[in-house]
Order: C-alpha cells, then sequence, then structure tokens
C-alpha cells in the first residue's frame, strides 16, 4: 500500500541504497542499514540517507516505531529456516501496530514471461556469481581500442588510472518455491500475510 508522507521506514539489507529514492518519492524517512559497510557507505553517500552497519536479525533500532519495514533481496541470503524466521520476527518488532513489512526474495521458478531476471537455478541453494561493479570500468565495445590505448584514453577522460576488473565473488543464494515464504511467514505470528 502507498506510505503516508512523513512515514518512518527500516531498510533491511539496503545493499547499495537502490530502495531509497522510492521512499524519498513517497516524502517518507528511510534508516537504511546493511550487514556490508562497503555497501552502506555507497547507499548513504549517493542518496544522502542517515545508515549503518547491522545484521538484520538483531538490529538496535527502538521497536515498534516504524511505519514499514523492507526485506527486499534480504533473506535469500540467509542459509538456514531459524535464521530466515529470525529475520522475518525483528522486522516484525520494528513496526507500529498495523505497520507493514515489504519481503521479496527470489523464486526457483522462472516464468520467461514474468521474469526479468530470466535465471535459472541447479537447486534452492546455489552460489551466485557477484560481479563488483568499478564505476572506471567499462566492457570494451566489439572493435575497440586494444586495451593499452582503452587505459590511456580512459586515464586522460577521467585523470584515474585504469583499474583490473575485481574478481568474481561467489554470494549464497536460497531460492524459495512456490508457497515456501508464506509457510515461513507462518511461523512469525505477529505478522499477517495481506498480498
Amino acid at each position: 500500500s502507498a506510505l503516508p508522507p512523513g512515514s518512518l521506514v527500516a531498510d533491511l539489507g539496503c545493499g547499495n541504497g537502490k530502495n531509497i529514492p522510492a521512499v524519498l518519492a513517497a516524502q517518507s524517512f528511510c534508516v537504511p542499514s546493511d550487514a556490508s559497510e562497503p555497501l552502506v557507505r555507497i547507499a548513504t553517500e549517493a542518496f544522502g540517507a542517515s545508515g549503518f552497519v547491522a545484521d538484520c536479525l538483531q538490529t538496535p533500532l527502538r521497536g515498534g516505531v516504524f511505519d514499514a519495514a523492507l526485506s527486499i533481496a534480504v533473506l535469500h541470503h540467509l542459509s538456514t529456516w531459524p535464521r530466515r524466521v529470525l529475520a522475518l520476527r525483528e522486522g516484525a518488532r520494528l513496526l507500529r501496530l498495523g505497520g507493514e513489512l515489504l519481503v521479496y526474495c527470489w523464486s526457483y521458478e522462472q516464468d520467461d514471461q514474468l521474469s526479468r531476471s530470466r535465471h535459472r537455478f541447479e537447486g534452492q541453494d546455489v552460489l551466485v556469481p557477484w560481479h563488483h561493479r568499478a564505476p572506471a570500468l567499462r566492457k570494451p565495445k566489439a572493435g575497440a581500442a586494444p586495451a593499452a590505448e582503452a587505459a590511456e584514453a580512459a586515464e586522460a577522460a577521467t585523470g584515474e588510472a585504469w583499474q583490473e576488473a575485481p574478481e568474481v565473488q561467489q554470494r549464497y543464494c536460497h531460492v524459495y518455491r512456490e508457497g515456501e515464504l508464506l509457510e515461513l511467514l507462518a511461523e512469525v505470528p505477529e505478522l499477517e500475510v495481506v498480498e
């Protein structure tokens, strides 16, 4: 549902802050947090929010005061059922009476017509490549200049030396089968599924 202006929103697992603009557009106040300090730094610098490093299982935030909490692309990084339940309970703890928790997770079943990512997973518990995107790096276009010339051109244009692409990291993901998230939510009686 639409947030009334002035709403207080906890973004639990904010990552790079990509959800902050939507909260700000709703004329609301976002409190972003993430377990990754570099991602919190990106989010706060990019969007001017006051974020902090925290574990989504136990945040240092006051309970019962948030109009909404976000858990977008977070639960699928938690490796066990009990930890997923704890994360949902923490989101519920933060909400005022009538507050809403928005939860999005990756789905095992992907529909070519509906899925933008078109991921296909070998199983429900998988490692997914994480490609760090550095602002100064661009994928070369077909027929582009050789690497040495490209590096010189990049340095001349930006004043920064060319950087090698960082190593691709693997991150854990549990992808949810249809109905599984509802089973998980059923273990948190303080939450009521509305959609």
